[in-house]
């Protein structure tokens, strides 16, 4: 039985899982206070796709409800009527929002004493990173892990003699 926000999202959108984009609804009356902004909002938006800009991170998102929201949690929401602070896109491509792409889980499952030896391409830096969330927030396209270590002092001393290794940056 559907919580009473993915009902909320059923009157105001309408997703199309083929190609992961969201379409506003005709918003009922009850959602506007006023009857002027209830048929001017739904002649300008009715039909249009909801959040057709990416922001900055790559996401699409904007605003909905007084609040800044990305479309991938709302259409989480509308899928599993779960709210979730947290969506993972699977295949690292934050403009995909097809069903088969988000998750709720980690797909890069933090280990708690695992630190990562990564190559940033876009950045040409070395990091060492505390876990395989934190190597992967820059972007999956873009980071490269060489090596993970149970200790911190090994991933140091690694990266500090990486001259000496033959590694695989594969971008």
């Amino acid at each position: 039985m559907p919580n009473n926000k993915q009902q909320y999202l059923k009157e105001c959108f309408h997703y199309n899982p083929k190609n992961g984009n969201l379409y506003w609804k005709e918003r009922p009356r009850e959602h506007f206070l006023y009857k002027k902004a209830w048929e001017k909002w739904n002649h300008k938006y009715s039909g249009e796709q909801a959040f057709p800009q990416k922001d900055l991170h790559g996401w699409y998102s904007g605003w909905f409800d007084h609040r800044w929201v990305s479309a991938h949690h709302l259409i989480w929401t509308l899928l599993t009527g779960e709210e979730s602070e947290k969506v993972w896109h699977l295949d690292g491509d934050r403009a995909n929002n097809k069903p088969n792409n988000l998750t709720s889980t980690n797909p890069h499952p933090a280990k708690p004493d695992e630190y990562l030896v990564v190559y940033n391409c876009t950045s040409k830096n070395w990091n060492v990173q505390k876990n395989v969330h934190s190597a992967y927030k820059s972007g999956v396209k873009t980071t490269t892990i060489i090596a993970e270590f149970p200790e911190r002092q090994a991933a140091v001393n690694y990266k500090k003699n990486r001259e000496t290794f033959s590694h695989d940056r594969s971008c």
